[in-house]
């Protein structure tokens, strides 16, 4: 049975109406994902400063040196069996 032309120019039509809505939201994702990316990459050089803040040398400041004699005292006791263990619950 033969399509009428008026339901097939209706259904063309309806067609070019749904592909219209698809192209302007298909636009509308792509503005967002370009701001989307734009964003991480704003927060990836943010995280990145933090990194190389957070590794940066420490200065050996008076806690290392503590640190340090802590290691040293408990090193001591372990090879001496007799020798009781240093306190280090301040460190």
């Amino acid at each position: 049975m033969p399509v009428k032309k008026t339901e097939s120019a209706k259904s063309t039509v309806e067609l070019e109406k749904k592909v219209a809505a698809l192209e302007s939201k298909l636009a509308l994702l792509v503005a967002k994902l370009e701001q989307h990316e734009k964003e991480s990459k704003k927060g990836q050089e943010d995280l990145r400063a933090m990194c190389v803040e957070c590794c940066k040398p420490k200065s050996s400041g008076t806690e290392d040196k503590e640190c340090r004699e802590a290691v040293k005292s408990i090193a001591k006791s372990l090879m001496n069996p007799r020798a009781a263990m240093p306190d280090v619950s301040g460190l």
